[in-house]
């Protein structure tokens, strides 16, 4: 049996829940509160960290891209997630990049700056899957100062009432674009969920579908982005709406206007925090020699080096680094570097009709990789090469 300690609202907990559930994966999970994950998961993981899945033979697997690729590697995987076609496997890694890290400021707006309609809900969530074995009024406390410290948080990802506005116009904008698409396309890349499909999960789901202020404005605006979220917890393929459609993915090359549009809109709205992040890393790094090997963060429950600025729509964002995002980026460029001249072509060719060639070309000078569940500096990154 595999168990995964998480909760509902817990925004990566959704994309490794969503995984297995769509892979047919016996498991059960298990609730941040039980006694096993404070007696033995935080002190092997050494970090405060959700979600972990414990494997049928007593493993602890921490950070949702190690859980998808630790499942799959075992030979769980009955529904492929990661197409073959090399355009397609560019396409969904760019959105499973997005999905948790593009649309975090968005999901931490809509959760703590409508406290009228959202607090009942969270605090109760957030004491019931923390401390599940207290008293209700007991979790309620307990949740309050879990909450004030999430606040803070979001305040570092430069929410605030006065960014608020460029990250709704982007969250909207976002939201239509794909709800377009699904439209017409139960995933991302036709029939069958890909790494992008759960990485949209992240947020969509924990923070933007079940929230109250949230969940109101997409079932009112985006209904099939409702329905996508839904379908994402269910297992299989599970589209009956989509009659005849064809299954698997589309064919390598094949991308529709719809998604083409949502990646231009990626350009747009993701790509100035994108390269602002990477700018600030190389900085960093240029002003800091460090060996490979080195961990990342001095704490690991701080996980950001510092500040960096951007712009949104116009509107300047300060906010903390995130030198997690380096590490799902690289799957992207890792993918499209092995890839041989004629493969790359069309990968090319969609990047730079969508404006998104800077996800290619842009590198931090420093890999990040995992170990002993942390984030540590690996060796020199390679440019990007046509």
């Amino acid at each position: 049996m595999y168990y995964l300690y998480g909760a509902q609202f817990s925004a990566f907990s959704a994309k490794a829940r969503s995984y297995l559930i769509k892979q047919g994966i016996a498991f059960e999970e298990r609730a941040v509160g039980h006694p096993r994950f404070v007696a033995d998961i935080i002190p092997t993981t050494q970090r405060m960290m959700i979600p972990v899945l414990e494997t049928d033979d007593g493993l602890f697997v921490q950070d949702t891209c190690d859980i998808l690729d630790c499942l799959d590697q075992r030979g769980l995987e009955t529904l492929p997630s990661r197409p073959e076609g090399a355009v397609a496997r560019a396409v969904t890694h760019l959105f499973e990049l997005f999905g948790g890290e593009g649309l975090l400021r968005a999901g931490m707006f809509y959760r703590w700056f409508f406290d009228e309609q959202n607090m009942p809900f969270i605090e109760q969530q957030f004491g019931l899957f923390m401390a599940p074995s207290l008293p209700a009024d007991q979790r309620r406390e307990l949740a309050l100062s879990l909450t004030g410290a999430m606040r803070e948080r979001a305040g570092a990802l430069g929410v605030s009432e006065a960014t608020g506005p460029a990250i709704e116009k982007s969250f909207l904008d976002f939201l239509a674009a794909f709800n377009e698409h699904l439209e017409q396309h139960p995933y991302l890349l036709g029939a069958t969920p890909t790494l992008g499909d759960y990485g949209l999960q992240v947020m969509l789901y924990a923070h933007l579908a079940r929230d109250p202020y949230p969940a109101a404005i997409l079932k009112n605006r985006a209904q099939a982005v409702v329905r996508f979220t839904e379908r994402m917890n269910q297992p299989g393929v599970c589209a009956p709406e989509y009659i005849d459609y064809a299954e698997g993915f589309f064919a390598d090359g094949e991308v529709p206007d719809t998604l083409k549009a949502l990646m231009k809109l990626l350009a747009v709205d993701y790509l100035p925090e994108f390269e602002a992040n990477i700018d600030f890393h190389n900085q960093w790094l240029d002003e800091n020699a460090l060996v490979a090997g080195a961990p990342v963060f001095s704490d690991p429950q701080r996980p950001t080096l510092g500040f960096m600025r951007f712009k949104l729509r116009d509107t300047e964002i300060s906010c903390s680094s995130r030198s997690y995002s380096l590490y799902v980026l690289q799957r992207l460029q890792d993918w499209v570097d092995q890839l041989s001249p004629e493969q790359k072509k069309p990968v090319l060719q969609l990047f730079n009709e969508t404006d998104c060639m800077p996800f290619l070309e842009k590198r931090c000078s420093r890999r990040v990789e995992r170990a002993n569940y942390k984030e540590v500096w690996g060796e020199a990154m390679g440019p990007f090469g046509e």
